[in-house]
């Protein structure tokens, strides 16, 4: 991840993280209007643009995102991680397996802290 010149960053995720990344938002954006504005920090709308914009199907695997648009990222993968609180159950909704979605965000807030930031 990089910080840009005007303030934004620069991430850039796998295929299998962005597939993850993808599936978080989009079960974010399945709640309510008020939950998901508590859960992630967006409206449903919000996040609905931002998982069009990392889709699998976009094509693309970096993403330029404001400080809020990476907090949804980071917010949306904790969320996904509490809500579905069993294994199971978030590997059966997310396809993919809780740790994945830890260490996703816990390398966002290390390289976030930790000067990991270009």
């Amino acid at each position: 991840m990089e910080r840009t010149d005007d303030g934004h960053y620069r991430l850039r995720l796998s295929r299998q993280q962005q597939a993850m990344v993808y599936e978080c938002l989009v079960f974010a954006r399945d709640s309510d209007e008020e939950e998901a504005i508590v859960y992630t920090g967006s409206g449903r709308q919000p996040l609905a643009t931002l998982a069009a914009r990392l889709s699998p199907q976009s094509g693309e695997t970096a993403w330029t995102l404001t400080p809020g648009e990476l907090h949804t990222v980071y917010a949306t993968l904790i969320f996904a991680v509490t809500e579905l609180y069993t294994e199971e159950d978030f590997h059966t909704r997310i396809g993919w397996y809780k740790e994945n979605a830890v260490a996703l965000a816990r390398d966002i807030t290390r390289q976030l802290r930790g000067g990991g930031i270009a």
